[in-house]
This record gives C-alpha cells, structure tokens and sequence, in this order.
C-alpha cells in the first residue's frame, strides 16, 4: 500500500521549482533538506475539504485501523481532545473522567462548559491505577446526565482500562465512550485485544509519541455515525488552515510500516523482556503494566532517578521522564537492540551512591468542595503556597511531564499538598497559587 501524500512530496522534491507560495523559506539554504515542505498545490489536496491524496491517505489509515473514518491531526492530541469534547456536548454538558486526565482535557472542559465527573482511582506504589470496574459501573449509575466516558487508556505510565466492560457499559445506557489513546497509537499493532478501535466511539492517537511520525503528528478516529458528524464539525472548528504536510505524510506512512512490520515488533518485544531481566540483576525494579512500550524502572532504594537520568545523559543517553521514584523509557519500531545494550552497559557501569530514598508522593488526596467549572469561574487570588492550606484551588497545580494536574480545581488543600508543591510545578509562581476569592 502507497503512501499517497509522501510520495506525491516526494515527485515534488526532485523538481527543479520557483516558489511563489507558502512557506517563506522557499525551500531554500539549509531548509533544501526539508523541501517537501509545501501549501495547497494543484497536486497536494487540502485536509480543509480533503478530495485527493489526503482524502486516500486518511481512508487507508481508517481501513489499517479498522475504524470508520480516521482524520490527520497536525496539531498534535490536544485538537483531537477538543474536538472529542466539542462533539459530546450534544450528548450532554458533564462527562465522566480519570483524575490523571491528560492536562488538555482540563482544558478543554474549561473552554466548552463541560463539568467532569471523576472515577475512583487508588494510589499504588506511588501512581493512580486505572478506574476499576466496579469504579466505572458506580460512576455511570450515579451519573445519568453525563454524556458518558473520556477515558484515558494506556496513560503515560503504560496501565489501561478495560475498555470491553467500559463499552458494555455505555451501550446498554446509551452513553458515549471516547478514549484518550494519546499514548497508545501502536496498541493496534501490538494488543489488539484491549485496542480502543474495538471498542470506542471515538479516539485520538497522539501517533508522534510512539510511532515514527514528527512532532505533533495525531489521528482523530470515529465508529459512531452520529457522532462522526459532530466531530467533523469540531475538527474544522479547531484545526489549523495551514496543516504541515511533511507531519500528514509521516503519519501515513508511519502507519502503513506498522501494518508491514509486525514481526519487528513481536522481535522488539522480546528485547524489552530481557531488558527487563537485566536490570532487575542491578538492583533496579521493574512496573509491570499493560503496555511494553513503557519500560518503568523503579529507583527504589537503589538512588534517586533524577541523579541516575543525569549520569546517562553525560554518556548522552535520555530518558522520556524522571519522577522521584520511577524512570521512564518510551520506545519505538526503530529502537534496537544495540540501543539497549548501551543503556544496559551505561546502567551497569554508572558510579551510583546507594542511597535511602524517601517514598515521594505525588498524589495527595484532596477534598471536593466545590464543582470545578464554578472553581475555575471564580473570582481568585494568589497566595503563598505556604499559606494555602484549607483554601480551594482555582485553578489546576501538576507537573510537565506527565501532563496532569495533581491537585484540580475546587479541591481543598491540605499540608500533604502544600509539602510537595515547588516552582517546577505548573500552577506555582513566584511561590504563589490561586485560590478562590
């Protein structure tokens, strides 16, 4: 199966052209290396009002994904969050969301009106799990008027939620089940049994995070007819005019060498289970979760994961993320075995203090007071954090990466907050945090 919009590029690229379109750099300097980087041509269709190679490409990726219709995001997951959200407003103004929802949905709410319901979660060896089912069934019973689910699922550590019993759920009450499958964009590839496509109405693939797509790369896929509608209304809404084709090309592409190398990834996986073997011989510990993507390597007692990211990268070795505890490592088609053993010589060979780690938290349990659109309507002011005990939070505290808040507003806070929060925190400023007035 071509890839219809990369080689349409492609042809473009070996012409001996004279630009008077868009882009300004004209193909020109060092940007000859990146001259597939055009504007609505005759040839190169128009993801506005697709008709051409994109319309071809977005059907191909719908038929690889066993979805009804797929759309090329060039604004990364968070158009696709938005117009997820935009669309269920005609299935009512609340839905029902994971706590360690990914900090766009808590945007998008705030944006569009739409009050959110939070599943239950426990904290488990220092991270929210997944809603249980039980948690799921309480939360839709107790919720007629919400639209139905945004649920996150895998998150950004690997866990999942069980999207079969989620859609027994929703079909029989006749609710919405939308999935932020940000993470998950290779999950077709690679467990299809808990794949959102399955399941979900509706989905957004953050396709750059896991699969060889540029920067901002997303797919926003549908299997509910009506809905489809709405959110086609949504997507044009909020998508840029100027969409990168070089980032629609690599998405096509990067799809379709999925679908054509499933044996790497069945290779891949094996790599990642002796990885894990390895490492579990240095003292590290290992988090199992629902996706081999993510290897989460828990510190324990061997040293704080900030001090060992730190080392590797003097032997220019980087890690996706560092939360003082766990280290993450995001892999991909393109990882190899080569790049393990590296980071398995690097780890073994680090001169590391042992040191008592103290258990970080970083989920505090906080109070509701008050809903959380009448919070972030609220008149507010900035407090010292040390101050703000007993005081509800206006607006959302959390941290870059993974992405979501761990104190959201109308929740109280209480000391265990206040002992977390630093200026690396967003939501913190100055040392200061709004409050409602």
């Amino acid at each position: 199966m071509k890839s219809n919009i990369y080689n349409a590029l492609k042809k473009y690229s070996t012409l001996s052209t004279v630009s008077f379109h868009t882009p300004g750099h004209k193909n020109d300097r060092f940007y000859k290396k990146f001259n597939v980087d055009i504007t609505e041509l005759s040839f190169s269709d128009n993801l506005s009002k697709p008709s051409g190679i994109i319309k071809k490409a977005e059907e191909d990726i719908a038929t690889i994904l066993g979805v009804k219709k797929s759309f090329l995001l060039t604004d990364g997951s968070t158009l696709g969050i938005f117009s997820l959200l935009y669309a269920s407003k005609k299935w009512g103004s609340k839905i029902i969301i994971q706590k360690n929802s990914h900090i766009s949905v808590y945007n998008a709410l705030t944006f569009l009106g739409i009050e959110p319901i939070f599943l239950e979660q426990e904290i488990v060896n220092g991270l929210i799990n997944p809603p249980t089912n039980a948690s799921l069934k309480k939360a839709l019973e107790e919720n007629p008027d919400a639209s139905g689910f945004l649920l996150t699922s895998p998150d950004y550590y690997g866990k999942t939620v069980d999207l079969e019993y989620a859609k027994s759920l929703t079909e029989k009450s006749g609710k919405l089940l939308l999935v932020d499958n940000a993470h998950g964009a290779h999950i077709k590839f690679t467990d299809s049994s808990n794949y959102a496509g399955n399941f979900a109405d509706a989905f957004v693939d953050g396709a750059h995070k896991t699969l060889p797509v540029l920067t901002q790369g997303a797919i926003l896929n549908a299997n509910k007819d009506d809905f489809t509608l709405e959110l086609e209304k949504a997507v044009k809404s909020f998508r840029t005019t100027s969409p990168s084709y070089p980032i629609m090309a690599s998405i096509e592409s990067a799809v379709k060498y999925m679908a054509k190398n499933k044996e790497r990834l069945v290779y891949l996986k094996k790599l990642v289970s002796s990885f894990k073997s390895y490492i579990k011989t240095l003292g590290f510990g290992i988090l199992e979760t629902d996706d081999f993507f993510k290897i989460v390597i828990d510190c324990g007692s061997v040293c704080s994961p900030e001090k060992i990211a730190a080392l590797l990268e003097k032997k220019n070795i980087f890690v996706e993320m560092t939360d003082g505890r766990y280290i993450l490592l995001i892999i991909s088609i393109f990882t190899k075995k080569s790049h393990f053993n590296r980071l398995k010589r690097a780890l073994k060979t680090l001169k590391i203090k042992r040191e008592e780690i103290v258990e970080r938290v970083n989920y505090p349990t906080l109070e509701r007071e008050i809903s959380f659109l009448t919070a972030k309507k609220s008149k507010y002011e900035l407090v010292f954090v040390k101050d703000a005990e007993n005081r509800v939070l206006q607006d959302n505290l959390g941290v870059f990466p993974p992405c979501f808040p761990i104190g959201i507003a109308g929740e109280k806070v209480n000391k265990e907050l206040i002992n977390l929060l630093t200026e690396k925190y967003f939501g913190v400023e100055d040392g200061k945090i709004k409050v409602v007035k």
